[in-house]
């Protein structure tokens, strides 16, 4: 089962889905489809606090400063896109 769940909070992106697409500014395209690689059981404390829900975050975060910018997307070092199943959460740049 695949779930669209579509969000502006960054944090919840990166906590609730598995991928999470960043989307540009108008006019609107995929800029970035990002593997969310942290392990399904997630909670509230461990999760949030872990390096890797931090160096998630940051780059959703910075996706979406450049799409509003205008600018080049910078491309850091995270996990290539995934197709398989499960929850896709997508934060807009708007």
């Amino acid at each position: 089962m695949t779930i669209l769940f579509v969000t502006h909070d960054i944090d919840e992106a990166v906590y609730l889905g598995h991928r999470a697409i960043v989307l540009s500014a108008s006019p609107t395209v995929v800029q970035e489809q990002l593997k969310v690689d942290l392990p399904d059981a997630r909670d509230q404390v461990h999760t949030r606090a872990s390096p890797r829900f931090a160096d998630l975050r940051t780059h959703v975060y910075e996706q979406i400063q450049a799409a509003q910018r205008g600018g080049p997307v910078a491309k850091a070092d995270t996990p290539a896109p995934d197709a398989g199943p499960g929850p896709t959460v997508a934060p807009s740049a708007t």
